[in-house]
């Protein structure tokens, strides 16, 4: 899911449904093969949006409920290109990837003395 406001809807459905949340687990992202020299903005800022932006509202979300709860766990899953160039035309994979990893050691930083883990995988 890429569209914030159908993650708002998701987790407004989730505390009706259920009342609480104890994991998140981000998992998918889109990915571009082209080259930085050939990726049109449009697509650039497509894929990095879909990683980041759409991600951190699924963390912000979840992290929302599990601070008020004191507990629970947000995995993100990332790929190689998080921490290393994968290069063969992977460059906005690999940037959004890169953010995601950035973004959750900043999400454990910040949550894990109030209950909530965050880790990589």
């Amino acid at each position: 899911m890429t569209n914030v406001e159908q993650i708002q809807a998701v987790f407004r459905t989730l505390d009706e449904e259920f009342g609480r949340i104890d994991i998140l687990a981000a998992v998918a992202g889109p990915g571009f093969r082209c080259t930085a020299e050939e990726i049109e903005l449009a697509q650039f800022e497509r894929i990095v949006y879909a990683l980041t932006v759409a991600r951190f509202c699924c963390c912000q979300e979840a992290g929302r409920r599990m601070l008020a709860a004191r507990r629970g766990s947000i995995i993100n899953m990332c790929s190689i290109a998080g921490v290393t160039a994968l290069g063969r035309g992977n460059f906005a994979y690999s940037v959004g990837m890169g953010a995601v990893a950035q973004m959750t050691r900043e999400l454990s930083t910040e949550w894990s003395g109030r209950g909530v883990r965050s880790t990589l995988c």
